[in-house]
């Protein structure tokens, strides 16, 4: 069976990156607990298979940075050099390294950052070596672990024992090859038919227990195989040295004389032999199955690695369905309408009606399968807080909750940046110097949060420190100084319109520029790209304190709960996460207010208004109806409403986005296609909103 090296090196640049995620995880943990044997054994597995996993696809360069690298995580699992904190950087460097190796691998390079990666990559093999040749006493080499349990043998028939000796009369060496993968091994077939190609390379694989070539056979974490070849134990061992093997034993089996038992009888002769601590290959008529056979039944995780185009193209077919699911309804209704009830098209719409119960499953499932944990965003922080912890000279703590929490794979990869950008500037302006903390009667050692919870159909995710909060006075003082307001309209600011100044373009706090913060970029793109994601930001803050900011998003960008309105003959969307309330009103109940236009009074606040049928550019209605249709539309902590001619439902709509000019067209987010085949757009409230008050950079 040829190995197709092509085909396995997507997965193996996807399958590389989680392993040094996970090797940054670990030594975070190894920094921490030094004395704790668990992250370094985790660092060494990980190092090893991408060693091995690197050479199996031909990236020699890889494969031999990442064999100095282990060597080095060897001699500190084998308490040979003792961990600290330079050792620590030593090892986050070669975990960048071998970052920007991959990324050129992937995307290509110049030649001149090929070299420069690779000199810094002979850099660091050199202080590996000088690290460990500063080692003087050599400890005692650990024993490997014991395996798992494991096969004890492979039921031969007689087909296959006539086989078996014409091999050894041709001279051939039989071998007994039985082979341990770690418990937490990942992609184990794929790592066994590697090590069948390397095998068939040698000689002939003549049997695998279980038999790999059956695909009712289930390959749990260990093998046997029985090989015939002229080549030397040594060679045929070496065939096994692949990624996450944990111990192979093999044995010359070629005058061994187990294959001449033909019953049931003879099974008795070999138990001392089946007692033995080396397992051999031995037939037994006692049951037709092999000892993989008689495991026990356990339910077990699998999953497969699917493009999100595909997913992308499942979820726009089954949209397409409910459209068809909708005009199907409505005919069926007009038909029952027509000709009563009783009649067929009632049964024909019963039927349609319950097409839409599973097909609304359907799309639930096909939602499930893009939801991914956000903890995969989240442990990416680990690092990034540490190394601009130690370079800012703060002691931070980073807690993580709700690792667990799900969201749609297109939001979890443009939600990185924004959380980015928060937590540098908690770092940065939040915690306070370990002096400053102890000034201030705090632990030396500040606190930096995240979470993520459901709320709803959204997921809230929440960035805290325990630092010294924001000022809006300062704020205020700020904006005035940098041009951004007069001093008129600062001093008429709100706290809460205060603290959402640091999201305006430019504007900073900073006293001065670090490789951190202080350029005025950063939070204003945080609101603008949580905006385009249809979510807000809010922020809490105590002076002394901390700071918390809130991020709502929607759990998925492809459907939204949606109310039609309608305006001049034509109906419109508006996402029911912007909507606060709906209301009527009387035309009386509008008054003007200089520098702000037409408002109206909500409760003890005062509401600016816009009426859609002026932003789509048609005449004013003259219907001559005195009460108003206002849906208040909120966007942080700003409220806007407007005024439609009709409210008609809520309904659950699919968005499709615009092409051509249009999609740059003021007020749209897109578009969504009703059952009735009718196509409607989908307004932006955070710009219409915008637009009213002003806001828009």
């Amino acid at each position: 069976m040829a190995f197709d090296t092509e085909a396995y090196i997507e997965l193996f640049f996807q399958e590389a990156e989680e392993h040094i995620q996970l090797m940054t995880d670990a030594l975070l943990d190894l920094e921490k607990t030094p004395s704790n044997p668990e992250p370094l054994s985790a660092l060494f597995r990980a190092a090893h298979t991408i060693k091995s996993s690197s050479a199996m696809v031909g990236f020699m360069h890889v494969s031999e940075f990442t064999h100095r690298m282990e060597d080095l995580i060897g001699y500190l699992r084998d308490n040979k050099i003792t961990i600290d904190s330079a050792m620590v950087d030593l090892l986050f460097q070669a975990f960048d390294v071998l970052k920007e190796m991959f990324t050129q691998l992937q995307d290509g390079a110049t030649e001149a950052k090929r070299n420069k990666t690779k000199n810094r990559s002979k850099e660091l093999i050199g202080s590996f070596s000088n690290v460990i040749s500063g080692v003087v006493v050599e400890a005692e080499k650990p024993q490997p672990p014991s395996p798992a349990p494991r096969p004890k043998m492979i039921l031969l028939d007689e087909e296959t024992r006539i086989r078996i000796d014409e091999l050894r009369l041709a001279g051939e060496h039989l071998f007994e090859m039985t082979i341990q993968f770690y418990p937490d091994a990942q992609m184990i077939s794929t790592r066994a038919f590697l090590i069948l190609s390397h095998l068939n390379q040698l000689g002939t694989v003549i049997k695998t227990v279980p038999d790999l070539d059956n695909d009712t056979e289930v390959l749990e974490h260990s093998i046997i195989l029985l090989v015939a070849t002229h080549k030397t134990e040594e060679a045929v061992k070496k065939a096994a040295d692949v990624a996450d093997v944990q111990q192979v034993d093999i044995r010359d089996v070629t005058q061994a004389d187990q294959f001449d038992l033909t019953d049931k009888n003879k099974e008795a002769e070999s138990t001392a032999e089946q007692e033995s601590t080396i397992p051999t290959i031995q037939e037994t008529m006692e049951e037709n199955v092999t000892s993989f056979d008689r495991r026990e039944d356990k339910t077990k995780t699998q999953t497969v690695r699917v493009n999100i185009e595909k997913l992308d193209r499942l979820l726009n077919l089954a949209a397409e369905m409910v459209i068809q699911r909708g005009r199907s309804h409505e005919l069926s209704q007009q038909l029952v309408e027509r000709n009563g009830k009783g009649s067929i098209e009632e049964e024909i719409l019963d039927s349609i009606v319950q097409q839409g119960m599973f097909l609304t499953q359907l799309q639930e499932t096909i939602m499930e399968s893009r939801m991914v944990p956000i903890g995969m965003v989240f442990s990416r922080f680990r690092r990034v807080v540490r190394d601009l912890a130690h370079a800012r000279g703060k002691a931070i703590n980073l807690q993580i909750e709700g690792e667990e929490t799900e969201l749609d794979k297109k939001i979890i990869d443009q939600i990185g940046d924004p959380l980015m950008h928060m937590i540098r500037n908690s770092i940065d302006h939040g915690v306070e110097t370990p002096e400053e903390r102890k000034r201030s009667g705090k632990p030396k050692e500040g606190v930096l949060h995240l979470n993520a919870i459901h709320q709803g159909n959204s997921i809230v995710i929440s960035v805290r420190d325990d630092g010294q909060g924001i000022d809006p006075e300062k704020l205020r003082k700020k904006a005035v100084e940098k041009g951004i307001l007069s001093a008129e309209e600062a001093a008429s600011l709100q706290e809460k319109e205060c603290l959402h100044l640091i999201f305006r373009p430019g504007f900073s706090t900073a006293q001065e520029i670090t490789d951190i913060s202080g350029r005025g970029v950063g939070m204003d793109v945080v609101r603008r790209t949580i905006e385009q994601l249809g979510g807000t930001v809010d922020i809490e803050t105590e002076l002394g304190k901390g700071t918390t900011f809130y991020l709502k998003l929607p759990l998925t960008l492809a459907i939204i709960q949606a109310l039609l309105v309608e305006a001049d003959s034509e109906q419109y969307a508006l996402p029911i996460s912007s909507i606060s309330e709906t209301i009527r009103i009387l035309k009386k109940d509008i008054f003007s207010v200089k520098g702000q236009g037409q408002v109206i009074r909500l409760r003890d606040d005062v509401v600016p208004i816009l009426n859609l049928r002026n932003i789509i550019n048609a005449n004013p209605s003259n219907n001559g109806d005195d009460r108003l249709y206002v849906a208040i539309l909120r966007h942080g902590n700003n409220f806007v409403g407007l005024i439609v001619d009709r409210m008609v439902n809520e309904q659950e709509v699919v968005i499709k986005p615009l092409g051509g000019d249009i999609s740059n067209a003021s007020f749209i987010a897109g578009a969504a296609i009703l059952g009735n085949g009718r196509v409607i757009l989908i307004l932006d409230a955070a710009s219409l909103i915008e637009k009213t008050l002003g806001l828009t950079a």
